[in-house]
């Protein structure tokens, strides 16, 4: 599992910004974010963005396998280390509306080496950002006419 990449493919295919970020980055581990708005990108790289700002919004969350939310005795959301070896897997996806078009997100996919494929009943495109275990992401682009 890389929290990394896997933020960086999401960015790349919403157009949006990923840096590293959140609780763990740093000793804990690496967390990373996925913004998808770029006024929340810091193009010149010259801060990080304050995921405690109210004004900052629409982002994903990566973590490392080896890490879990957890209720710590205070009744505050924290973080504990966990082994991920014997888990079998877990099926995660997201769907997200794109402005992007059917041609270019399958060009976009293979510019990244991501497995894509058309849903066919419905116009998704399920992009694996991960293969095992799976974490995959579903695109919508616009409806063609």
């Amino acid at each position: 599992h890389d929290p990394e990449k896997v933020a960086r493919d999401v960015a790349f295919l919403v157009s949006g910004h990923a840096e590293a970020n959140g609780p763990l980055r740093g000793e804990r581990g690496d967390s990373w974010v996925c913004f998808f708005n770029k006024e929340d990108a810091k193009a010149d790289g010259s801060s990080k963005v304050n995921l405690l700002d109210p004004t900052v919004t629409d982002f994903l969350e990566v973590y490392p396998r080896t890490s879990r939310l957890v209720v710590g005795s205070d009744s505050r959301a924290s973080f504990e280390r966990y082994d991920a070896r014997r888990e079998g897997g877990a099926g995660v996806h997201l769907n997200l509306a794109v402005p992007t078009g059917r041609a270019e997100l399958e060009a976009m996919c293979e510019e990244r080496g991501l497995r894509c494929a058309w849903r066919g009943y419905l116009p998704l495109l399920d992009v694996w950002l991960e293969e095992d275990p799976a974490l995959l992401v579903e695109l919508v682009p616009p409806l063609e006419e």
